[in-house]
């Protein structure tokens, strides 16, 4: 009994002992599989990235978010030129930039951009032809993109290309230059974006407008002259209303104050147009 207990203790334990070697070489191996499966896994990936960076594809939501990003910093840029540096070389490009890219200002921004272009229209030691595309930046911005849905108050900038218009004859003085050149182009642009555009002016402003255009076809030469009439032809074909002004006694019995300061109170409607039949 003794020798069979030895052996059947000996059988066990080899038997054991297999079962280690066997478990230890299941382990080795599942290991082995596993860093196989690892560095599959990570050479795929670096395949995929090299592939993506090969074609330089971005995903419609991550090209959507950095235009947005792009373009609020460079609003960003254009507004700190406006507010902080309106006398500095930078200015036209910041105005030329705002108003080509109207439709992407975050309204955010809307209301201080529009009182820092009315403060440069107004001011004198400003280009001129700034000062026009002032005008016309303020009105292109109301009239695109989210600045449709934003109510303001466009007297100060009225007010700005009403006084500015009476610098139009000083310009055909003298021989015309590329900056006149530029300068008119800017004008017309203001004159366009300001009168013409979606924005309703009330009567009486309308009114001084044609006034206004009508005396300065009076003083300039026969080119400008023909594009001011054809843009007081415009205004009376949008305002139906101010054709009285045409007539020989005008609407009413004031009297007319070509040095208002505001267009609303120079009483244009209360006397005719008189120039327009002078430049037939």
């Amino acid at each position: 009994k003794g020798k069979k207990g030895g052996k059947d203790a000996t059988k066990h334990q080899k038997e054991e002992e297999r079962k280690r070697r066997q478990e230890f070489r299941n382990s080795v191996h599942l290991q082995q599989a596993q860093r196989e499966a690892e560095a599959s896994a990570l050479a795929k990936e670096r395949l995929e990235r090299d592939l993506e960076e090969g074609t330089a594809e971005i995903s419609p939501a991550e090209k959507s978010k950095k235009q947005s990003k792009i373009v609020d910093d460079m609003v960003t840029c254009y507004f700190r030129v406006l507010k902080k540096a309106p006398t500095s070389d930078l200015l036209g490009a910041a105005l030329r930039g705002l108003a080509k890219h109207a439709f992407f200002v975050n309204i955010d921004f809307m209301d201080d951009i529009i009182e820092a272009l009315a403060t440069i229209a107004a001011n004198v030691d400003i280009k001129v032809e700034y000062r026009f595309t002032a005008v016309s930046s303020a009105f292109l911005l109301l009239s695109q993109g989210l600045g449709t849905a934003f109510i303001v108050d466009l007297t100060t900038s009225h007010t700005a290309l009403y006084h500015l218009l009476t610098l139009l004859p000083m310009l055909t003085f003298d021989q015309v230059t590329e900056d006149v050149m530029h300068t008119l182009a800017a004008a017309f642009l203001a004159i366009d974006a300001a009168l013409l555009s979606p924005t309703t002016l009330p009567k009486p402003r309308a009114a001084a407008f044609v006034k206004r255009l009508s005396e300065q076809a009076l003083l300039c030469n026969t080119e400008l002259s023909v594009l001011l009439l054809n843009a007081v032809r415009m205004l009376c074909r949008r305002y139906p209303a101010i054709r009285g002004a045409f007539s020989s006694e005008g609407e009413g019995e004031g009297r007319y104050l070509p040095e208002a300061d505001v267009p609303d109170f120079a009483g244009a409607l209360d006397v005719p147009a008189w120039e327009c039949a002078l430049l037939k």
